[in-house]
């Protein structure tokens, strides 16, 4: 292994953790760093955008969203608004349920 990971049990994508390489010297590392081992050989997995939003395991916002589709939040807003894309509300807050999402996306 090239680096030894000295992580806490859980840690999300946007967190950053220690890593220590073998030479010793500790540095700042991203998610990337953290994700479990490909095995030799196999490339890496490459996911679709459905699959990628379906793994989420929580109802993502609408600036979430537009990230992901590449558009504005406005338009995720609008488009929700007119039932063209799968949310719910929650009090004032729009939110869109991965598993919604991922099935519309493979529907277009």
């Amino acid at each position: 292994m090239s680096a030894q990971l000295l992580v806490a049990d859980s840690l999300s994508t946007q967190s950053l953790a220690a890593v220590q390489s073998k030479s010793g010297e500790t540095r700042t590392a991203t998610a990337r760093d953290v994700a479990p081992p490909q095995a030799e050989g196999k490339a890496a997995e490459t996911l679709s955008l459905a699959e990628r939003i379906e793994r989420m395991d929580s109802a993502m916002t609408a600036v979430q969203l537009a990230e992901l589709l590449n558009v504005s939040k406005i338009t995720i807003f609008k488009q929700a608004k007119a039932g063209r894309i799968p949310s719910f509300r929650i009090g004032t807050c729009v939110r869109f349920d991965p598993q919604a999402v991922a099935t519309w996306l493979r529907k277009m």
